[in-house]
């Protein structure tokens, strides 16, 4: 869909970008154009920030926060990067705020976490896949962890991550090296050789 077809007043759809579906908002407070985008990325979000916090209510709270601060505009997406990674980086800020308001710390992920509807076979293999990824990812490093999450669920580059994560090309690089060498000693040791 291209801009003209926004800026004519026709409303948004599922195959709007992010980037146009928030400019649609931004220019005119189209509740449809945020509501497309909370679709696209409530779960999403929500399973990000509960690997940061690992309470569950906690992590649906701030993926409403994090819509309510793009929402408000107090915070505004510039194009220095793409919308998604704009988004998680918010995320990622209150989370890290939250936990600092909490003093919690890093607790072991949930093995009972939700997995995407798929067929019956795919999804056995895909939720036992996950069962193991999330327990060796509750394994490594917090710092890790995240990267790789990232990398591998939310399909971020490396520069994209750079963003979320605030560190240096070098650091992202080394922190999805690191991660990966452990996660995959984690899978060994857990008896999944394909690691």
């Amino acid at each position: 869909m291209d801009e003209n077809h926004l800026r004519s007043g026709a409303p948004p759809d599922a195959d709007t970008s992010d980037e146009q579906l928030y400019d649609n908002f931004r220019s005119t407070r189209d509740r449809d154009a945020i509501g497309i985008l909370l679709d696209r990325y409530a779960d999403r979000l929500t399973l990000f920030v509960y690997g940061i916090v690992h309470q569950s209510q906690d992590a649906e709270e701030i993926m409403l926060d994090t819509f309510a601060e793009v929402a408000s505009l107090r915070t505004v997406f510039r194009g220095e990067s793409g919308f998604k990674t704009w988004l998680f980086a918010i995320a990622q800020k209150l989370a890290y705020q939250s936990l600092r308001k909490r003093r919690h710390i890093f607790l072991p992920l949930r093995e009972d976490m939700p997995v995407e509807a798929d067929p019956p076979e795919v999804a056995l293999l895909k939720e036992e896949r996950n069962r193991l990824l999330y327990q060796a990812l509750n394994e490594i490093k917090p710092e890790y962890r995240e990267a790789l999450y990232l990398m591998y669920f939310e399909e971020l580059s490396n520069e994209e991550i750079q963003r979320v994560t605030g560190g240096s090309a070098r650091q992202v690089y080394n922190l999805i090296g690191r991660g990966r060498a452990a996660l995959r000693e984690k899978l060994k040791g857990m008896g999944f050789d394909d690691a």
